[in-house]
């Protein structure tokens, strides 16, 4: 069987795919871009450089969205949160908790990088200012 009799059979029965149509990732020309702070720097320890990374799970009646905190150093998950509505809330609390887990180390200055279309630019600078030593 090859592409067009699926694409015939498909169309006969009604159906379509359920897979992620192109052009779903398009970047609106208004939104402000935002420098890449971390080009020359060398991770060389852990806790040094976070990121933020918000997706969603298509499931029968909507979506489901999942927020993880990365270490780069460790390339391990700090926490994840999920939600069933994109609210910044659940990315926060996301956010949050890894910051909790190691404020004793007054040593360590993560860098966070954010994904500014869940949280407004003035709650970012308010988690990181919590961050500096």
């Amino acid at each position: 069987m090859n592409r067009k009799r699926i694409q015939r059979l498909m169309r006969k029965m009604g159906i379509q795919s359920v897979a992620p149509k192109p052009y779903t990732s398009k970047a609106c020309p208004q939104n402000k871009i935002y420098p890449y702070l971390l080009r020359n720097l060398e991770i060389i320890m852990p806790d040094q450089v976070w990121c933020s990374d918000l997706t969603y799970i298509p499931v029968q009646k909507g979506f489901v969205y999942v927020t993880a905190v990365m270490d780069w150093y460790g390339r391990y998950v700090l926490s994840w949160e999920l939600s069933v509505t994109m609210d910044r809330e659940f990315c926060i609390a996301a956010l949050e908790f890894p910051y909790d887990v190691i404020k004793h180390l007054k040593f360590l200055i993560p860098i966070m990088v954010l994904n500014m279309q869940a949280l407004n630019l003035q709650r970012y600078q308010l988690i990181v200012a919590k961050c500096e030593v």
